[in-house]
């Protein structure tokens, strides 16, 4: 074998390893989405699909035009939504279609304010809560009669996407991702306290005294997010969890050095241990999940957006342990157990593109407070009044 052969071969070898690698490390770079072995289950959920048959054989579905069909879904649908106003005001931008015996919906982004309107009984906590479509980050002080004083935060006309309370520090903390920026105010001045800049955050959750949030730097990263510790004392991030792996995140919660996140465009939801520092269970088969709350070391409450269900699912057995009525909510996105005083085992619900937050006792379903016109919300809180912590 020549000299030259010998060379040539060993060029062509090294620029096949070049190209393997090349292309390797691509392919790395675009599966964001890390699998954990195992710890990785997908869960049985319930689905009414006796319920979407029914819809087609009572408004003969197959016989009209795709926006009748939109309309009509949407009539059926809303007048059996249980409600606290008189007439049904519920109001909703999807368009529906039935496709291989579902309901499927998608919706046109209209940003715009709107006038909030509350009803139901005297409740112990006030509530705030974030609208994406709306623009705003709500304060909501209930008072005795059922109706509410409302303050609001909106001076950059963009969406807010979630909120948080530290009862340590009396912070109340709202996510603004158009302005790449979270405001901190001082709960009861609502004077602006503290600014956090340059994430594009999603998410965010109190938790120790130090802020957890779901966010990325760049506008075109949003399928690479991570989870970040903000330390409040230090005013630095101390830590970075699922490194560039999440994408929107809606939902972060914890219980007991347990944090559950929200994967939503991958469909999973993360259990992870922070005193062993890793993933003890990843939850599939949900539809793009959004808010969650971990009620135990086994129970966590998940709202499957894209599915139009809030579900209790127990992550050591895999199972699921109840969910809401059929087509009661449209594409939830937030959920809180109510831990204390006299609505304890009750949840407030962010029932998105019904635009409204709702108080449910889960069981009967039924609603005991009521707020329209929160725009596409994301996410209500309950902030204890005195005396109930």
């Amino acid at each position: 074998m020549s000299k030259i052969f010998k060379w040539g071969l060993f060029m062509i070898i090294l620029i096949i390893l070049f190209v393997y690698n090349k292309i390797a490390s691509t392919v790395e770079e675009l599966d964001i989405s890390k699998t954990y072995g195992e710890t990785e289950q997908n869960i049985k959920l319930f689905f009414d699909k006796d319920y979407v048959l029914s819809i087609k054989e009572k408004l003969k579905l197959d016989y009209i035009d795709k926006e009748s069909i939109s309309k009509a879904i949407n009539k059926e649908i809303t007048e059996n939504t249980k409600t606290l106003f008189k007439g049904n005001t519920i109001t909703t931008e999807l368009n529906y279609f039935i496709r291989d015996n579902e309901i499927l919906f998608d919706t046109d982004a209209k940003y715009y304010n709107s006038k909030l309107q509350c009803a139901g009984k005297y409740l112990d906590f006030d509530i705030a809560t974030v609208a994406n479509f709306g623009l705003r980050g709500y304060l909501i002080k209930t008072n005795s009669d059922g109706n509410c004083s409302i303050i609001e935060k909106g001076s950059y006309n963009t969406a807010y996407y979630s909120v948080s309370y530290d009862k340590r520090n009396n912070y109340l903390a709202y996510a603004i991702p158009g302005h790449k920026k979270i405001e901190i105010y001082n709960k009861d001045t609502m004077k602006l306290v503290w600014s956090i800049d340059g994430y594009y955050v999603t998410s965010l959750e109190f938790y120790k005294g130090d802020l957890f949030f779901a966010g990325y730097k760049e506008a075109d990263g949003w399928q690479k997010a991570s989870i970040y510790q903000y330390s409040l004392v230090e005013d630095k991030i101390i830590n970075e969890y699922f490194k560039e792996e999440i994408a929107d995140c809606r939902g972060i919660s914890f219980n007991n050095d347990l944090m559950a996140v929200s994967n939503g465009i991958h469909n999973k939801v993360h259990i992870y241990d922070m005193k062993k520092n890793k993933v003890l269970r990843v939850i599939k088969g949900l539809n793009w999940p959004n808010g969650n709350y971990l009620v135990d070391d086994s129970l966590i409450l998940i709202a499957d957006e894209h599915n139009n269900y809030l579900r209790k699912i127990n992550y050591k057995n895999m199972t699921e342990e109840w969910h809401s009525p059929t087509f009661q909510l449209k594409s939830p996105g937030g959920i809180y157990l109510i831990e204390k005083g006299n609505f304890k085992g009750y949840y407030l619900i962010s029932d998105t593109d019904n635009n409204r937050v709702i108080l449910v006792e889960p069981k009967k379903w039924e609603i005991v407070y009521e707020i329209q016109g929160v725009r596409s919300v994301l996410k209500a809180i309950p902030i204890y009044k005195q005396g109930i912590y």
